[in-house]
Order: C-alpha cells, then sequence, then structure tokens
C-alpha cells in the first residue's frame, strides 16, 4: 500500500531550537498563503514549559548517573503531508484525523495518559488550498529515564501508516501508488486490455461461424426444395422449404450472398412465391 508523504527530523539546537520552530509554525506572517488551525489540547505554551521541565530532570538524571548531558536534540518533528487538493478541509476532518492518530503516538510514548500527552505533543495544521496541507506535529523525547529514539524507521512507518489509514477513513482520499503498485495495475491493465481483444476477436470469430452456419443451411434448404420440385412433390412443402430461406436470408449479413440466394429464389422459384 502506498504512503502520503512524511517527513521527520530531529530538532537540534536544544529548548532555543524548539522554540523557534514552535514559533515559526505558529507565525502567520511567515505562513501568508497558510491557513493556520490549531488545538487547545495541544498548546505551544504548555509544551514548552513541559520540555523546561523535562530538560532540568534530564540534566538531574545525568549528574546522579555521572554522565554528561550530550544530548543535541529534546524534540522530534513529523511533517504529514497531503497531495494537493481543490477544496477546503473542514477543521473537524483534521480534528477526527488527529484522533485516530494519536493512538499510535499512546504507543510510541508508552502511554495512555492523555495528561501526558498533551504536555509532550504539539500539534497544529497548515491548509493550502491547491497545494500540499499537512500536518505538523513535534514530540518531546525527554522520559523519566532519558531520551527516547522516535528517529526509528518503525516509528516513522507507523506514524505514516496511521495518517494514511486515518485520511482514507475521514476524508476517502487513497495516497499515490508506490512503484511496485504502478507495475502491477500497468500489468493488470494490459491484461484486461489483452482480454478485450480476444474477446473481440472471438465475437468476431463467433460471429463469422454464425454467419457461416447460416449460409451451409440456407444452401441445404435451396437444394431440399430443388429435390422436391424435382420429385414433384406439393407446393407447401417446397413454399416449407422456401421459407425457411428467406428467413435465413435476412440474417446474413454478405450483400454479395444475399443478392446471390434472392437471385436463385426468383430465377427458380418464382412460382412457389404465390
Amino acid at each position: 500500500m502506498g504512503h502520503f508523504t512524511t517527513i521527520s527530523k530531529s530538532i537540534n539546537n536544544k529548548l532555543k531550537g524548539t522554540y523557534e520552530y514552535l514559533k515559526y509554525l505558529i507565525d502567520e506572517k511567515q505562513h501568508p498563503n497558510d491557513k493556520i488551525y490549531t488545538f487547545s489540547n495541544f498548546d505551544h505554551k504548555r509544551f514548552m514549559k513541559n520540555l523546561v521541565q523535562k530538560e532540568k530532570k534530564l540534566i538531574k538524571l545525568r549528574k546522579n548517573q555521572k554522565k554528561a548531558n550530550k544530548a543535541k536534540n529534546y524534540c522530534q518533528s513529523f511533517v504529514f503531508s497531503l497531495p494537493p487538493q481543490n477544496k477546503d478541509i473542514l477543521f473537524n476532518h483534521w480534528q477526527m484525523i488527529i484522533s485516530r492518530m494519536i493512538i499510535d503516538f499512546e504507543d510510541i510514548l508508552n502511554t495512555k495518559e492523555l495528561k501526558y500527552l498533551e504536555e509532550n505533543i504539539y500539534i497544529n495544521v497548515h491548509e493550502r488550498k491547491g497545494k500540499n496541507s499537512h500536518i505538523n506535529v513535534v514530540i518531546n523525547k525527554i522520559t523519566e529515564n532519558g531520551l527516547i529514539d522516535l528517529s526509528k524507521k518503525r516509528f516513522i512507518y507507523k506514524l505514516r501508516t496511521s495518517f494514511t489509514k486515518a485520511v482514507q477513513e475521514v476524508l476517502n482520499i487513497n495516497p499515490p501508488m508506490t512503484i511496485k503498485e504502478k507495475e502491477e495495475h500497468k500489468k493488470t491493465e494490459e491484461i484486461k486490455n489483452l482480454k478485450k481483444i480476444i474477446n473481440g476477436q472471438n465475437k468476431v470469430i463467433k460471429k463469422q461461424i454464425s454467419q457461416n452456419e447460416l449460409i451451409k443451411w440456407t444452401l441445404i434448404f435451396i437444394q431440399n426444395a430443388y429435390k422436391l420440385k424435382q420429385q414433384n412433390e406439393s407446393k407447401a412443402k417446397i413454399q416449407n422449404n422456401l421459407q425457411k430461406v428467406k428467413n435465413n436470408i435476412k440474417k446474413i449479413e454478405n450483400e454479395e450472398q444475399k443478392e446471390e440466394f434472392e437471385r436463385i429464389l426468383i430465377q427458380d422459384f418464382y412460382e412457389y412465391s404465390f
């Protein structure tokens, strides 16, 4: 299955870098073409306040462990992008998508406590009509035991899959096909086209067989009419055969063959037409 675009990066420069990145995300002046949606339960101020407290605890933990705080970053950013859309996506649609994704955030952060999630995750949406609207997510990596590595491929894959499924469910939009899916789709279409050609050829063949059968039986009925005529059989019997010939002539598509049979009826069986 294909996925929508997901970009993940570590936010360098610890507290300062995170503060500047959040400031950039919420600044409407830097995004004049975006409609920015924020969510009260994922507030940037509360996020930063909690991050400051977490850093103090991390430094204390490192001292107790007699280790230096060598961490270059405290947070991981994720950008989940949609392909360009020509229609506005409603605010409640974004809410529904995010609520579905939160389940996977719970698994990654190993908690189901809502307060913890709200303090350690920041989310906003940048909607761009006709362009790539996207969800911005920032996750605090500091835990009671140190830092968790959110740059691992399995985390990114899980969140990308979560975003893709949520968008499919809420907006009924499917992601672009992967190279493998494109190749399989191409093969499927080629097979379909080949079947159409074969079916078309079969119809032509069947039709030709049907026409050949018509001509064959028309000849048999004419031959029978000649025999009956030679044997001086009743007019009714001869007319019965000739009627079968006439019925078949109506179904014959080859105009030359049709004219030939009609010529025989007029030339050799004219008197039986009355």
